[in-house]
């Protein structure tokens, strides 16, 4: 899959976990945004403009109108997807294969806000759809890049 068709696919996939709420929607790709950024300054790749983008990323994600009229079930998943990256940066270089790879996997925690972002639009069973579907994504995702392209979301 290209980087076109991905960025598409993703887009899609989504608004389908948000059923098409666009506050959810919007509130998702503000999450995904808020998580690079933060990202970025880990890895050293943001100057002192990017961290600043970042902590306003931040903000604006903590005051976004979806999260304010769910941060009861979203606050606890949030602080779940932060202490999992924690643990992914402390991890990403360990000389421990295992703890390296779990790192690797690690980095796509952001899935489980999205995962609670489908329960509340859509309930237990779509979220549960909608789990399989992205791990099964991000799985044929992570292949392609070892070069093992299974076919699984190829276009």
């Amino acid at each position: 899959m290209n980087a076109a068709a991905a960025i598409e696919f993703e887009r899609e996939m989504i608004d389908h976990a948000c059923k098409g709420d666009a506050a959810a929607v919007d509130f998702v790709h503000r999450a995904i945004g808020y998580f690079h950024a933060a990202d970025d300054v880990i890895d050293g790749h943001a100057d002192a403009e990017g961290t600043v983008k970042a902590f306003i990323a931040g903000q604006d994600l903590y005051c976004h109108p979806f999260f304010l009229r769910h941060g009861h079930a979203l606050n606890a998943v949030m602080r779940t997807c932060i202490s999992t990256y924690a643990d992914s940066v402390r991890w990403e270089h360990s000389t421990d294969p295992g703890k390296r790879a779990w790192a690797d996997w690690a980095r796509h925690c952001g899935m489980d806000l999205v995962l609670a972002v489908a329960d509340i639009c859509g309930g237990w069973d779509h979220r549960r759809a909608v789990s399989l579907e992205l791990r099964g994504y991000i799985l044929a995702v992570a292949e392609q890049e070892k070069g093992n392209d299974n076919g699984i979301y190829s276009t």
